[in-house]
């Protein structure tokens, strides 16, 4: 829901507009280069490897121990990084992704569960299909 919330709030913002991410246009590219195995990576593949990273290693090595304070942090700076990797261009578009870094990081610490983030990720990069 967060994350439905999160894109309603961006497109109303104008991230709709003919400007593209860094991330999206490298996707764009990487589609016609993997064919039928583009959905696959981008809706499983990634969302585990992106997982790993930013949620398991990140929190696990950054953020690992348990006061509020230090979730939150976690959370920003996660979210942050996550929206860096996906547009280092540092366009408008690093708060659609930094928002989203921070819902996948808030489900993540909420459960202490990667399943849940993972599922959450794929989820979200599926909708991109429909």
């Amino acid at each position: 829901m967060l994350i439905i919330v999160s894109a309603t709030i961006q497109l109303a913002l104008g991230f709709n507009s003919d400007q593209t991410s860094t991330n999206q246009n490298l996707l764009d590219q990487f589609s016609h280069q993997a064919g039928n195995f583009f959905p696959v990576m981008v809706i499983f593949i990634g969302p585990v490897f992106e997982e790993f990273i930013f949620r398991g290693f990140f929190f696990n090595t950054f953020f690992y121990k348990n006061t509020n304070l230090n979730k939150w942090l976690g959370i920003l700076f996660s979210g942050l990084i996550f929206g860096y990797v996906h547009d280092p261009g540092l366009t408008k578009y690093i708060l659609v992704y930094w928002a989203l870094g921070c819902v996948l990081a808030w489900v993540y610490t909420s459960t202490r569960d990667l399943r849940y983030s993972i599922l959450s990720h794929m989820i979200f990069n599926a909708l991109g299909f429909v």
